[in-house]
């Protein structure tokens, strides 16, 4: 009994001591060097890419290219853009930071990111908008294809390649390079999933891109951390109309990352947190345990004095030992989540097309809400392309004023043409969605629309106030799952 002990004291006593090897933390990778061939602007942000430990390079590039692509420095996002994809395309199954990711001791962030489905989407959105402004339709197109097949891993069947906005982008592609027959089905199918994405006009050759509110939120979730959660991030703008060369162009919302977030269904290494948190609470029980059972034993030795009770009280200083090292080592199974996250994504994709401008210009250039307010922050940002056969206005996240006015089924698309609430007279007024229905009103959104059979319906089945105020559209049970309240 007592050899039996010894050995699995000794084992524990390993496993401990083996902890802050494997939670050695990666040095950065100092390499002054590397940022001095990127536009002066861009070296400070670049250092910080450069010094990134391998494992969030790919993170540090998604933050970089988003950045370098606002700032217009459009050959530096795209080589970056091409890093990330390689990144994400790269097989990583069986790489020692996988393994690790894998092992008791460390936590889920020690791999390499890719980041989640969504996230990789738009690295593949954000390549297929530099091929547009490049005029390049072929990569494009490849690209947009690339972010719908990212969707396609969504463990519910239901929300598998259900990226509306990619994949009538794809269509623009071919559109813009006369495979009308192609881009006809293809406008068609994302009609299917977010029925308020029309098709274009044969006639237009201008696309308007605007990027509203911040990306979603990951925290921890679970006892010991070891499930992914996903908040939203702020909405910003629920309906954009812009002006361009004094032409109105109404814009769609066509896509909501919170919503492809939280429908991406469970992940292969939610398994892997799963037994790291039951070994966690199994061998923390083992060492109480242990620990009840060897005090109560050298109790019973202090109070019996006899040659026999000499060796109960080594049994129980034993077990006493066994039990403090098992509660280290259950103190040190890493299960946590990762949480890293692509931080300056936007929250929701707008799109909108029509026929092209003479002459592309900043100055012609307006954006406003639906109560007809004026939301475009920093005109000197707005990226414009003027390709041959397409043109394209790009405007992102940060240059756009949030607004959280509705638009209204039925309103014309002109500014100052909607409201969030019809009053019993008719009339509109934009008012939170439970004063409207007290005051006897009718609530109003412009939501995405698809039912099971992909045709017209509710895509969500309420309306849904998030814990940071903010209204968005999700099932009731979701929306109770993140701690908001339905509508």
């Amino acid at each position: 009994m007592m050899r039996l002990l010894r050995e699995f004291a000794f084992v524990v006593m390993v496993l401990a001591g083996s902890l802050t090897i494997a939670k050695a933390a990666e040095p950065p990778q100092q390499n002054t060097a590397c940022a001095d061939n990127v536009p002066e602007d861009m070296r400070t942000l670049w250092r910080k890419v450069c010094d990134s430990p391998s494992k969030d390079r790919t993170l540090a590039e998604m933050h970089a290219a988003t950045a370098a692509l606002a700032r217009h420095h459009l050959p530096l996002a795209t080589d970056t853009f091409d890093h990330v994809l390689a990144a994400i395309e790269a097989i990583y199954a069986d790489t020692p930071t996988a393994e690790k990711a894998r092992s008791l001791w460390n936590a889920e962030a020690v791999k390499d990111f890719k980041g989640e489905p969504y996230e990789r989407m738009m690295a593949y959105y954000y390549r297929g908008v530099l091929a547009l402004a490049a005029g390049d339709w072929d990569m494009a197109q490849a690209s947009f294809q690339g972010g719908i097949l990212q969707d396609t891993m969504a463990q519910d069947q239901r929300f598998r390649a259900d990226t509306a906005a990619l994949i009538w982008l794809q269509g623009w592609a071919e559109h813009c390079r006369g495979n009308d027959l192609r881009a006809a089905e293809l406008f068609t199918e994302a009609k299917g999933i977010n029925p308020s994405l029309t098709p274009p006009e044969k006639a237009d050759r201008l696309l308007f891109l605007a990027e509203t509110g911040t990306a979603p939120l990951k925290f921890r979730a679970g006892k010991h951390g070891e499930k992914l959660g996903i908040r939203e991030g702020m909405a910003g703008n629920y309906g954009l109309t812009a002006q361009v060369d004094g032409r109105t162009v109404a814009l769609e919302r066509a896509e909501d990352l919170f919503f492809q977030a939280t429908t991406r269904g469970g992940r292969p290494v939610d398994t892997i947190l799963a037994d790291k948190a039951n070994s966690k609470d199994a061998v923390g029980d083992l060492g109480r345990a242990a620990m009840i059972a060897g005090t109560g034993t050298m109790v019973y030795a202090a109070n019996n004095r006899s040659n026999n009770d000499n060796n109960a009280a080594a049994v129980g200083l034993a077990l006493i030992l066994i039990g403090a090292m098992a509660q280290a080592a259950a103190e040190n199974i890493d299960a946590h989540a990762d949480t890293r996250s692509w931080g300056n994504l936007p929250h929701s994709l707008h799109l909108g097309s029509a026929p092209p401008a003479d002459k592309l210009n900043r100055e012609m250039i307006a954006l406003f809400d639906p109560a007809g307010r004026p939301v475009l922050s920093t005109p000197e940002e707005v990226l414009l392309s003027d390709n041959q056969s397409c043109q394209l206005v790009r405007v992102g996240n940060m240059s756009i004023t949030p607004s959280l006015a509705m638009p209204v089924r039925g309103a014309g698309p002109g500014p100052g043409q909607a409201g969030n609430c019809r009053t019993g007279d008719g009339s509109l007024a934009m008012l939170p969605p439970d004063t409207c229905r007290r005051i006897g009103g009718e609530s109003l959104v412009d939501g995405m629309l698809m039912n099971s059979a992909g045709q017209a319906g509710s895509r969500f089945s309420s309306q849904c106030q998030t814990s940071t105020g903010s209204v968005t559209e999700l099932s009731a049970d979701t929306c109770r799952k993140i701690g908001g309240e339905p509508l």
